[in-house]
C-alpha cells in the first residue's frame, strides 16, 4: 500500500467483544461515536478443536453485521489450536509448523471474501504470555512472512498489520523482550517487506505506553518507511476501586485524564501524517477486578466513560 511520509490520512476504530457481548448494540455505539472501525479478536486456538471442527459463528456475527453497518473490519489473529502445538498442549503460543497459520489464514479470507479490510497477525509476541515459546524476533518474522503472503496472493487490498507489541521497554527473564530488541530482531530478517503497517500497542504503563512516544520511536526505528497503526490505544481506570495483578500503577489514573489522554491521542495521531490507524482500546470488555482487559472497558454495567461523549464530540476531528 502506498505510503507517503508526512500525508498519511489517519482512520479510527476501537476494539469490541464480538464474542461474549450483543453484537448490534456495540456496533451501533462504535457508529454513534464517528468510528469508522471495529477490530474483532479471532482467537484461532479457541476455533479449532481439530482439523475438521471450526466454529466460525462469532466471527460470522460480527463480520456480518459490521458489514451491513458500513465499518470497516481488522480481525487480530492470535493463539493457536492445541493439537498443533505438541510440546505444550496448549493454545497460547503459534502452530510447531507455521504453515499451519498459513492455512488458517486462508480459511478466513475464503470465508469473508472482501469483508476482512485488515489483518493483524498476532498480539504482542514479546510477552510469553501470549507467545509462550522462546520469544524471538526473528521467529515472529516467519510467521509474519507466511501471513503477508498468503493474505496478499487471495485479497492484495488486505492492509497487513504487524503484531502490535507491547510497550515493556525492558527484558524480564520467562516474562517478556524490550520492545524495540524485538522489533529489531524483526528487522534483521527483512520483516518490513512484509507488512503493509507496524503494529504498535499504546496501553502501558505512564511514559512507557504514551501513543506519541511509542509511535515515534516504531516510526524512527523502521527509517519512516512504514506507517504506524496502534491497534490499542487506551487508558486504564481501577474496577470497583481495585486493579488487576500488576497493573497497580492504574490506582492513580481518573476519568479526567482518561477523557484527555484519549481525545488529546486522537486529535496527535490525526495530525502526525505518519499514522494509518488507530484503535480505542476497548469498548465492552467488562468484567472484574482480576480481568486485565476490564480496566481499560469504556462501556461497563451500569457506566459508560464520559469518554464516549468526548469522542463523539470530536467526531468532526476523528473523521
Amino acid at each position: 500500500m502506498p505510503f507517503t511520509p508526512g500525508q498519511t490520512h489517519t482512520e479510527f476504530g476501537i476494539q469490541i467483544d464480538g464474542c461474549d457481548k450483543d453484537v448490534p448494540t456495540a456496533l451501533a455505539m462504535v457508529k454513534d461515536m464517528g468510528l469508522t472501525w471495529i477490530k474483532q479478536q479471532a482467537r484461532w486456538g479457541d476455533m479449532q478443536s481439530a482439523p475438521d471442527r471450526m466454529d466460525w459463528s462469532c466471527l460470522d456475527r460480527v463480520i456480518h453485521a459490521a458489514n451491513v453497518t458500513g465499518l470497516k473490519v481488522l480481525i487480530s489473529v492470535t493463539t493457536a489450536p492445541a493439537y498443533l502445538r505438541r510440546i505444550t498442549h496448549d493454545t497460547i503460543g503459534p502452530p510447531d509448523d507455521f504453515a499451519e497459520f498459513g492455512i488458517f489464514i486462508a480459511r478466513l479470507i475464503t470465508r469473508y471474501p472482501k469483508q476482512i479490510h485488515a489483518i493483524e497477525m498476532w498480539n504482542e509476541p514479546n510477552l510469553a504470555i501470549e507467545w509462550h515459546d522462546t520469544i524471538d524476533g526473528p521467529k515472529y518474522a516467519q510467521l509474519l512472512a507466511i501471513g503477508y503472503g498468503v493474505a496478499k496472493y487471495l485479497d492484495p487490498s488486505i492492509m497487513v498489520i504487524s503484531a502490535g507489541i507491547a510497550p515493556t521497554g525492558f527484558n524480564s527473564l520467562w516474562a517478556n523482550v524490550d520492545d524495540l530488541s524485538f522489533l529489531r530482531g524483526m528487522l534483521d530478517h527483512s520483516a518490513a517487506s512484509v507488512m503493509d503497517c507496524i503494529g504498535a500497542h499504546a496501553n502501558g504503563p505512564d511514559g512507557v505506553g504514551d501513543i506519541q512516544i511509542v509511535s515515534d520511536r516504531y516510526y524512527s526505528l523502521f527509517d519512516q518507511s512504514k506507517p504506524v497503526c496502534l491497534t490499542e490505544f487506551g487508558y486504564a481506570l481501577p474496577v470497583a476501586g481495585r486493579a488487576p495483578r500488576g497493573f497497580n500503577w492504574v490506582m492513580g489514573h481518573t476519568v479526567g485524564r482518561q477523557v484527555s489522554t484519549l481525545v488529546g491521542g486522537i486529535k496527535w495521531a490525526r495530525q502526525s501524517g505518519y499514522v494509518r490507524l488507530v484503535i480505542l482500546w476497548n469498548l465492552n470488555f467488562d468484567g472484574t477486578a482480576t480481568d486485565v482487559n476490564a480496566p481499560y472497558a469504556l462501556m461497563r454495567s451500569g457506566w459508560m466513560s464520559p469518554a464516549v461523549a468526548a469522542i463523539k464530540t470530536a467526531s468532526n476531528t476523528v473523521r
